[in-house]
């Protein structure tokens, strides 16, 4: 397949994606929250909304040793955010919030 072929494809893919611009409100609500909302669920429903925004935790590799001995646990070094704003991801994340509401 030609390069032009596989351009101009790629280009009609492109047009073809479904995005809308990112609802910031609900964004800040969600994470002024996030502590609030995360005490009134269940562990289950506390996985499943953990699971669409973190995309990946750092931690340190080994635990770190104290001055007086004690060993000091691993330690998160940087967790990267995702969210995704397609029309499905945002309409599970708000029926997932409106259970836990419930």
């Amino acid at each position: 397949m030609s390069n032009q072929k596989q351009l101009e494809e790629v280009q009609e893919e492109l047009a073809n994606i479904n995005t809308k611009p990112i609802d910031l409100m609900a964004l800040h609500h969600l994470i002024k929250n996030i502590d609030e909302i995360l005490e009134k669920v269940s562990g289950e429903k506390k996985k499943e909304l953990l699971r669409m925004i973190v995309e990946q935790i750092e931690i340190t590799p080994t635990a770190e040793k104290r001055n007086h001995g004690r060993q000091k646990g691993r330690e998160v070094t940087n967790i990267k955010l995702y969210f995704d704003f397609t029309p499905e991801a945002e309409k599970k994340l708000k029926g997932l919030l409106l259970k836990m509401a419930s």
